[in-house]
């Protein structure tokens, strides 16, 4: 496998839109914990995550976020697929990372600007919709992270997020990192832009509520953006502008009684594409929620690679139970241009509590 996705959508620890003296210190802690089983060629494996963070807000508008993860796999991967069909894959077995030191200051109710060790997957690609497919690349496009050293999970880089709100449902959103990301600590707190270049990535974000329900995916929401960088490539003294454009939408459907339909389209294309990197990315999903009960969907991914392509079809069910957990067994169909089919399912146990 020339190129692996480790790009992820995991819990979202979102950022406060306003500050209360009786909430003035926040909390959360998340573990995941995942069979795998790649049932075309008789391999299991096992994965765990977790990820722990608290907020401190400071003064009017002011807050500091600090996060950490811990991973843990055994005799994974189990599938050598491109796009990384499990979202809680980190790779190298480490007992911390920083995820995330970040200080956010509010100005009003239109600005909001954030610096420090951060990364683009809660500014960007963490939604009630995308969030609940297992598949990486539903939370962070191939086109991005297959032709960047981006920050995302489980990466961080030091980087600057500006947001603008010029009305209650447009976000416009725009940050600028340093052009390598990393998860040791010796390496992610640097700026150096001569030798590790520099990622750009912004959006526009339009967002409104269809139902007025208590379900996750009753919100609209529609997004366009694009990113550009100059990573140098591991195999090349050369460095070159890389681009890509990005689309997301998430639209509701339906709601009856206390059930909610809902679909999700992605997009992106990148006309210069890294060497082994990425052309495209294309995705459709539809999703079915019951109020405090279960969620279901099935989505179609399809990645454009450099000398392939990649298909993923995902079928997963999620159940909610005892307040703090989930259980969410799944199966994937791989299918590569080249003829190689891949088979695998998972089941997911995931515990969350915490006030932020």
């Amino acid at each position: 496998m020339a190129l692996r996705h480790l790009g992820a959508t995991i819990i979202s620890l979102m950022p406060l839109s306003a500050y209360s003296d009786d909430f003035r210190f926040t909390w959360n802690v998340a573990l995941d914990t995942e069979g795998l089983y790649n049932i075309s060629d008789n391999r299991a494996g096992w994965n765990n995550l977790l990820t722990a963070g608290v907020r401190a807000c400071l003064w009017k508008g002011a807050s500091l976020d600090i996060e950490a993860l811990s991973s843990y796999g055994l005799n994974v991967p189990v599938v050598e697929d491109f796009q990384g069909f499990t979202n809680i894959d980190a790779g190298e077995n480490r007992a911390f990372r920083f995820r995330k030191i970040s200080y956010t200051q509010e100005f009003g109710d239109n600005w909001k600007i954030s610096a420090g060790l951060r990364n683009v997957d809660d500014d960007y690609f963490t939604s009630s919709m995308t969030s609940f497919f297992t598949g990486s690349s539903y939370g962070n496009f191939p086109t991005l992270s297959m032709n960047f050293p981006l920050p995302t999970f489980p990466l961080s880089a030091l980087g600057v997020h500006v947001e603008y709100s010029p009305v209650e449902e447009v976000v416009i959103k725009e940050s600028l990192y340093n052009g390598v990301a990393s998860d040791r600590v010796g390496e992610q707190f640097r700026v150096s832009p001569r030798s590790d270049g520099f990622f750009n990535i912004g959006s526009v974000e339009y967002s409104c509520e269809i139902f007025d329900n208590d379900c996750e995916i009753s919100t609209a929401s529609y997004s366009l953006g694009y990113v550009v960088g100059n990573p140098l490539p591991a195999d090349s003294s050369d460095r070159r502008l890389i681009s890509a454009m990005w689309c997301n939408v998430e639209q509701p459907l339906a709601s009856m009684d206390e059930n909610c339909f809902g679909m999700l389209v992605q997009g992106s294309w990148s006309p210069n594409p890294a060497i082994e990197g990425c052309d495209g990315y294309l995705s459709f999903a539809l999703l079915w929620e019951k109020e405090d009960f279960a969620t279901a969907g099935v989505g179609v991914n399809h990645a454009f690679l450099d000398k392939t392509g990649e298909t993923d079809v995902e079928l997963l069910f999620g159940y909610s139970f005892l307040e703090y957990f989930t259980i969410s067994p799944g199966v994937h169909f791989i299918f590569e241009d080249g003829g190689r089919t891949n088979v695998a399912g998972l089941l997911r146990l995931s515990f969350e509590m915490g006030n932020m």
